[in-house]
C-alpha cells in the first residue's frame, strides 16, 4: 500500500526543516524573483545594485539579505574541499603541532572571550550542550533563523580570530 503525502506536508516539513524564517524565506523568493526578471530584462546577470534597486531597498539592506539567505545554503563536499582543502589536507607540521599541543584550545579560549554574551550562550548551547536552533530559539524567545545569524556572527568571529593567532 502506497502512502499518499500531500504538498502541504511537504511543504509543512520543508519550513520546519530549513533554518531560515518565513521573512527571510519570503525575501529570498522575492529576492529570487527580482533576479530573474532582470536576467529576462537585460539579458545578462543582474548586478547586487539593480537588485536592490528593483526590490527598493538599500545596497547594505540586500548585503543583509544575502548574508541571511546563505544560513540554508548546503555546499557539496567538492566545494567543501576546494574551499578549507589546504586546512583538512595540510601536512604542514605547525598546524599539526598547534593542535596537539593544545594551543588551539587556548587560541579558542581567548576567541571565546571575546564575543558577546549572546554569541557565548548559542555556542554553549549549541556545541556544547548540543541543542538545536529550534530548542535554542525556544530558549532565546528569537526566530531560528536570528538564532541562526548570531551562531554564523560567533563562528565567523572565533574563525577570524583563530586564523589570526595561527599566522
Amino acid at each position: 500500500m502506497r502512502a499518499y503525502v500531500s504538498r502541504g506536508a511537504i511543504v509543512d516539513y520543508l519550513r520546519k526543516s530549513s533554518n531560515l524564517c518565513r521573512t527571510t524565506v519570503k525575501q529570498k523568493q522575492d529576492t529570487d524573483k527580482a533576479k530573474r526578471l532582470l536576467e529576462l530584462k537585460l539579458g545578462r546577470f543582474p548586478t547586487p545594485d539593480e537588485v536592490a534597486e528593483e526590490l527598493q531597498i538599500t545596497l547594505s539592506e540586500m548585503a543583509s539579505r544575502e548574508h541571511s539567505f546563505a544560513a540554508n545554503q548546503n555546499q557539496s563536499i567538492d566545494e567543501v574541499t576546494e574551499l578549507y582543502g589546504d586546512f583538512i589536507f595540510s601536512v604542514e607540521p605547525n598546524v599539526e603541532d598547534k593542535i596537539f599541543n593544545g594551543e588551539l584550545k587556548s587560541y579558542l579560549r581567548e576567541a571565546i572571550g571575546q564575543l558577546n554574551q549572546q554569541q557565548i550562550l548559542v555556542v554553549e548551547l549549541y556545541y556544547v550542550k548540543e541543542l538545536n536552533v529550534y530548542e535554542i530559539a525556544e530558549i532565546l524567545s528569537v526566530s531560528t533563523g536570528r538564532v541562526s545569524q548570531i551562531k554564523s556572527a560567533a563562528i565567523a568571529a572565533l574563525r577570524k580570530t583563530i586564523e589570526l593567532e595561527l599566522k
